[in-house]
């Protein structure tokens, strides 16, 4: 038995290795006290990982304080290490971390939440709905983040509370980021009262109005839904957030790109020559499908556009010109190559004399082999 633990000490690293597997298995030498105590010391990373992979798998309910020790630790190594092992515990690691909830340092209540996420149990999560009345907001920001990653929905009364505060904005970002996964379309509701007075959204605070639509394209009921998305004016700023909302809510709200003001806000970001081609195509491409726009109105959109396009074309041969050309051809990637996809489906859709003519003529100038391919087989369907 001396043998193990004086290899335990060798200045070799191959028998430091050799002696954590071997003492792991001789339940006689205290092999979790032995080991949590040589891992504050232990320099090498392989050593040190093999040590906390047996500490995984062994009882350590009685060397818990060895291990919590090194929460205090300058070595993040060993914090880490410290979380891996209390988070590969049971009830009595909860029991044991829950009992130091209060500790006066909030880096070490923090590391204490990452353990009990790691637990994931039942009661490791009533434990880390505490964290939401830390009096550090990165400690009750934590807790948050890990009751909305367990979909802890149980939680979600409570968590929205904080919003009845006024919290700080990080905290409050948090809250609304994960809303979604706990709350009901009910609790959502109340949610909104504290974000959005009346349910108009500009008068709410133009910093958390992304994470607003999220909250509302996730969860919200389709009356709701509608009256936000509907209170957005402006799209040049926020364009990619009220596409991005319609699209996270068709499988809720199928009928939600069919209404005539969301129709027309659509319209307007896919005509916004400011906006990046990309964010105008994924607009186009919710337009055609809603199957909302008359034959007339379809064929009109895409003579517009396809206007446009033909304007883009040119350049004066300037370098300025020919750098926005440049920019606006890449567009977040695709950039014109989809638009001209976006004019073509709009003309195709509408099926007019004019539009079918106009079709041709854009696929005569497309030197692109892809998109040429793209727009032929969409004029034969």
């Amino acid at each position: 038995m001396d043998k193990l633990i004086k290899a335990l000490e060798s200045e070799d690293e191959a028998e430091r290795l050799y002696a954590v597997q071997d003492i792991s298995e001789k339940l006689e030498l205290e092999p979790a006290r032995l080991l949590s105590e040589h891992l504050a010391i232990e320099t090498s990373r392989v050593v040190r990982e093999a040590t906390v992979f047996q500490l995984k798998h062994l009882n350590c309910k009685d060397v818990y304080p060895i291990i919590f020790e090194l929460f205090t630790s300058s070595d993040a190594y060993l914090r880490n290490a410290a979380v891996d092992i209390f988070g590969a515990g049971d009830e009595d690691a909860i029991a044991f971390l829950t009992a130091y909830m209060d500790h006066s340092n909030r880096e070490v209540r923090k590391l204490i939440l990452d353990a009990l996420f790691a637990i994931g149990t039942q009661a490791a999560i009533l434990a880390i709905r505490a964290g939401l009345y830390d009096k550090s907001i990165n400690v009750c920001i934590t807790a948050v983040e890990y009751l909305g990653r367990l979909e802890d929905k149980h939680s979600a009364e409570e968590i929205i509370a904080l919003l009845n505060d006024d919290p700080e904005p990080m905290l409050k970002t948090a809250v609304l980021d994960i809303l979604p996964r706990v709350a009901s379309e009910s609790e959502i509701a109340k949610a909104l009262s504290y974000l959005i007075p009346q349910f108009e959204i500009q008068n709410s605070d133009p910093l958390f109005i992304p994470e607003i639509l999220h909250l509302v394209a996730c969860g919200a009921d389709q009356d709701t839904l509608c009256k936000v998305l509907k209170g957005i004016n402006d799209l040049s700023i926020y364009a990619d957030d009220f596409l991005r909302a319609i699209i996270d809510a068709q499988d809720r709200c199928s009928s939600l790109a069919c209404n005539e003001i969301i129709v027309n806000k659509l319209i307007e970001i896919l005509k916004d020559r400011t906006l990046l081609e990309n964010t105008r195509h994924t607009a186009g491409e919710i337009i055609i499908a809603s199957n909302i726009l008359s034959t007339s109105d379809l064929e009109a959109l895409g003579m517009a556009l396809a206007d446009e396009l033909d304007k883009l074309d040119q350049t004066d041969g300037s370098n300025n010109d020919k750098e926005y050309k440049k920019d606006r051809l890449n567009g977040g990637g695709n950039g014109v190559k989809n638009m001209a996809y976006t004019v073509v489906r709009l003309l195709a859709a509408s099926g007019t004399d004019g539009a079918n003519q106009l079709v041709q003529k854009i696929m005569e100038s497309i030197n692109d082999d892809e998109l040429k391919n793209l727009c032929a087989e969409l004029f034969e369907q």
